[in-house]
């Protein structure tokens, strides 16, 4: 895949003579060279624009979009939709994910939605052309607390939980799941012992506590997804903890999580780091490095003072290829 900033923004004005698209300022001096990828939240159309703000190539949809666009090796568009219908809506809402030529030609539009599964946010093209896509999961009251949830967190009759499933294009409108991780299958909590799923919670850090985070109920909401070929491990942020986790496809587990370690009691309240991140991604194909969008949501004790930051993370791995963790059982 071409390495490009993706970004969503409105169109704004340019302060310059000729208006160009989403760009006010170029220092040439400062700004790297390339291209920006770029779908605004209120349009049908896909941008490539140069550092001036120059159009270079458009691509023309039939949805708004499901907020991920990216510009593959061979020229071709892999971009998501919102037919904006009113079936587990929510930020970030998608259902389409279609793919285009270089001279938008509709190759292939798969639609993942139902009345208790829709995708959502970011979507991730892996080496042998199967798609990564987000599902948000609908789940009852009833089976929330059949599991702990406790039932004074739950504020509707229902709850969203996550799934990351690989589909395999089978035709121009089809797909088929080939592979998944669901976090519904992965919960411990330690709030009813008569429930499934009881045990210690800093126990199994590769499990969620069903009782962490708050009370919404699009509990998770998982906002990007990143595979990395060499180490075949899934990076996801996970907006409502505050956390990104790295899952083992061999193993299907959570093999490391960063960002808030009381999700799993571990660590100090000094260790949470995350607030409301987005877009965590390997920066090098050894996964050693990633960087994440902090976007520093509850960061202070003041929205005024909030703000945000681009975090680097090293991740400790042993000699084995394990994740370390720290004495206080966060890992690091």
């Amino acid at each position: 895949m071409i390495p490009l900033l993706v970004v969503f923004p409105v169109f704004a004005t340019a302060v310059s003579a000729q208006q160009t698209v989403g760009v006010i300022v170029h220092d040439a001096a400062k700004a790297y060279p390339g291209y920006t990828l770029l779908a605004p939240l209120a349009s049908k159309s896909t941008y490539l624009i140069d550092n001036d703000g120059q159009v270079v190539h458009t691509w023309q949809g039939q949805n708004i979009p499901g907020l991920a666009v990216m510009l593959l090796n061979d020229g071709s568009l892999l971009r998501t939709g919102n037919p904006l219908i009113q079936v587990m809506g929510g930020g970030g809402a998608g259902g389409i994910i279609e793919r285009r030529s270089w001279n938008n030609e509709l190759l292939w539009r798969y639609e993942h939605i139902g009345p208790t599964f829709r995708s959502h946010h970011d979507v991730e093209i892996l080496p042998n052309g199967n798609v990564l896509l987000i599902e948000w999961e609908r789940h009852t009251r009833s089976e929330a607390i059949a599991r702990g949830r406790d039932p004074k967190r739950l504020l509707d009759s229902s709850i969203y939980s996550e799934r990351i499933i690989e589909v395999h294009p089978t035709g121009p409108t089809t797909a088929e799941i080939v592979w998944s991780w669901s976090a519904w299958d992965n919960i411990i909590q330690d709030f009813d012992e008569t429930k499934l799923f009881y045990g210690g919670v800093s126990e199994h850090p590769e499990k969620l506590n069903i009782n962490t985070g708050d009370f919404r109920t699009d509990w998770l909401h998982i906002n990007s997804v990143r595979h990395s070929p060499e180490r075949d491990e899934i990076l996801v942020s996970v907006h409502n903890l505050d956390e990104i986790f790295i899952i083992s496809r061999a193993s299907g587990k959570i093999v490391y999580r960063w960002g808030n370690p009381a999700n799993y009691r571990s660590g100090t309240a000094s260790d949470h780091q995350l607030y409301g991140q987005h877009d965590a991604r390997w920066t090098d194909s050894s996964g050693s490095h990633i960087t994440i969008f902090n976007n520093g949501i509850g960061r202070t004790a003041s929205l005024l003072t909030d703000y945000s930051t681009v975090d680097e993370i090293k991740v400790p791995r042993s000699n084995d290829g394990t994740y370390e963790r720290t004495s206080d059982g966060a890992y690091g």
